[in-house]
């Protein structure tokens, strides 16, 4: 297994990094790592963070963080386990913004406005999802500000 991390390149694909990568921490226990263990974890982060690094964005793999932000815990690391989890956060919240945006293209600014606020409390820097949630907050005060006229124009 050793050997096989170490030839790791991200370049191979994201998919191979994670099958390979999920296949080592597999192995390893969640507290109580000998020094083989402990040698195993550092290959598995590094190869995670160069495939991070490589593709600009966190692996394709929750699982394989929440496996990652266990053992972590188990070895006390809890601040190792939080950076971890903030992976795990900005993936989901990528999964909320292109929802945003889904709703914000067929016209559904209030859901759309939805989406865009649960993906920034759970990343507040998120480059896409704080813009999105202003825009969709223009949107709706436009439309507020709107329906007083529209209002006057259905009454005549």
């Amino acid at each position: 297994m050793i050997e096989e991390l170490e030839q790791l390149v991200p370049e191979w694909s994201m998919a191979k990094t994670i099958e390979i990568v999920t296949k080592a921490i597999a192995q390893l226990p969640e507290s109580g790592l000998d020094d083989e263990q402990k040698h195993i974890l550092d290959l598995v982060e590094e190869k995670v963070e160069a495939a991070e690094e490589y593709f600009e964005r966190p692996m394709d793999s929750p699982d394989l963080y929440r496996r990652l932000i266990a053992i972590r815990t188990g070895m006390g690391d809890t601040e190792r386990a939080k950076v971890y989890q903030a992976k795990i956060d900005r993936f989901k919240a990528n999964e909320l913004e292109f929802l945003g945006r889904q709703q914000d293209f067929f016209g559904n600014a209030a859901e759309a406005l939805k989406y865009y606020e649960q993906a920034v409390a759970l990343t507040p820097d998120h480059p896409l999802a704080a813009p999105g949630r202003e825009k969709m907050e223009k949107k709706l005060t436009k439309s507020r500000n709107e329906l007083p006229n529209l209002r006057s124009k259905v009454e005549k």
